[in-house]
């Protein structure tokens, strides 16, 4: 996932991601970029989609981007 947003971001795209690796204080400065709207991709770590999709703010941030994609993977 840090490999996929350090690619994008070297092309001058705003992506982040949210995993369990991340201080706080790094978890933080995503959910704040998610808030200014200055994350264009955002990769979300299975184990964290409860804890960061389940907060109302973050929710409905999401729910305002049209053609918003969902996408998973099961290993």
């Amino acid at each position: 996932m840090k490999d996929q947003v350090d690619v994008l971001c070297a092309k001058g795209v705003q992506a982040a991601s949210l995993d369990s690796s991340q201080t706080m204080e790094q978890s933080n400065l995503v959910k704040s970029s998610i808030r200014n709207r200055t994350i264009k991709i955002l990769y979300v770590a299975p184990e964290r989609l409860s804890d960061y999709l389940c907060d109302v703010h973050i929710e409905l941030i999401i729910l305002g981007y049209p053609g918003l994609t969902m996408k998973h993977s099961l290993k």
